[in-house]
């Protein structure tokens, strides 16, 4: 059985955020509902569909770092620094 305790550390994530606007398919948005509705009911908490979105960004963006590292040599973290940003406060 995998270990879910970053779901339960997802949720209680607090730091600077900003606002976006995401367009998505009914189906899409039902299926994350659900998803979301299961997770509130297993944790004995309140799961937010944004905590869903924010993990899932979350994990694409390791994985993708992996993959462009890896295949182009690509360091997003120098890439971040460059814009200003510091990686390890997001």
């Amino acid at each position: 059985m995998k270990n879910y305790d970053h779901f339960k550390v997802l949720i209680k994530r607090n730091g600077p955020k900003k606002q976006i606007s995401l367009y998505l398919e009914d189906i899409t948005l039902a299926q994350i509902d659900k998803v979301v509705s299961i997770f509130s009911a297993i944790g004995n908490s309140k799961f937010t569909r944004n905590a869903l979105i924010q993990e899932a960004v979350s994990k694409f963006i390791s994985e993708a770092d992996i993959y462009l590292k890896d295949t182009h040599g690509a360091d997003m973290n120098a890439l971040i620094k460059e814009m200003g940003v510091n990686p390890k406060a997001n």
